[in-house]
């Protein structure tokens, strides 16, 4: 007797992949709640700046006051990041010309002016981090899945902290882990199974968000968890064919790429040697 797929005892028909309403609502939510948490240190700033910047009279009194020089800079619009290219007297006319172009004609509004422009930079800042935020809290949201999985199943693990790429047995105290989580791995009867999060292939030139290996972590070393080689087959003229193998996990993903101006998508296709044999996996 054919023993049947797992995944049908929850997949019954495509419309189970289908996101409802209520999900795709709990997911805008959650986003803008971390935009908030993450928010919060920058109106704290914000206010401290308020404070500093209360001792100046005049708008040119501020480039005397000690400490809020870097905030002055972000006033003026220019990032943490465009502040590392830059001389010192590249900053200072920065923050001049904020003085006379925006400060000074705000009158003895100029600290408002100042703040309000602050915020502003800063909420470029903050948009840019929010960019992967989503696919951030549904890795967690994962993670966390299969560690309550594993637990309630009894089932040890091992999980990669992702600060310093060493797997570290289970712990009783679970809490929050998934934030320093980066992967897992586990035992299920005489099966291993190690998930990694973002793993950069070669020919795709990206991170790949999942990655399971039909292997415990033991055999995948974390210091090599992100090189692959990379294998080329020459195909019919129809369709390219790339392949990549993991030198330690002793598997392979090929990936057949239709030519460019159809809609075809790329067919993946998992490969797993063992005892002799090459299996296929969809």
């Amino acid at each position: 007797m054919v023993k049947p797929k797992a995944y049908l005892a929850h997949l019954k028909s495509g419309d189970d992949l289908v996101t409802t309403y209520e999900s795709v609502r709990a997911g805008f939510v959650a986003l803008a709640l971390e935009k908030n948490r993450r928010a919060t240190p920058f109106v704290e700033q914000a206010r401290a700046l308020k404070v500093a910047a209360a001792d100046a009279a005049t708008p040119a009194d501020l480039i005397n006051i000690e400490g809020i020089q870097s905030a002055l800079l972000t006033a003026a619009g220019v990032s943490d990041k465009a502040a590392q290219h830059l001389q010192p007297e590249d900053k200072e006319s920065a923050v001049q010309s904020l003085i006379e172009k925006f400060l000074a004609p705000a009158g003895v509004e100029f600290i408002e002016e100042l703040i309000y422009r602050f915020l502003l930079t800063r909420g470029d800042t903050l948009g840019g981090s929010m960019r992967n935020v989503g696919g951030m809290l549904a890795q967690r949201k994962l993670s966390r899945a299969l560690i309550s999985t594993l637990a309630v199943a009894g089932t040890p693990y091992q999980w990669l902290h992702a600060a310093n790429n060493t797997w570290l047995p289970m712990s009783k105290d679970d809490s929050d882990i998934e934030l320093r989580l980066r992967g897992l791995s586990w035992v299920n009867g005489r099966k291993r199974r190690t998930v990694v999060y973002n793993l950069t292939v070669p020919f795709l030139k990206n991170n790949v968000d999942l990655q399971r290996f039909a292997i415990g972590c033991d055999r995948l070393e974390a210091g090599n968890a992100r090189r692959f080689n990379l294998r080329r087959r020459a195909l019919p003229a129809s369709k390219r064919s790339l392949m990549w193998s993991h030198p330690i996990a002793n598997c392979h993903m090929s990936v057949q790429l239709r030519p460019s101006g159809t809609k075809r998508k790329i067919r993946l296709a998992h490969f797993v040697h063992r005892a002799g044999r090459t299996e296929r996996r969809h």
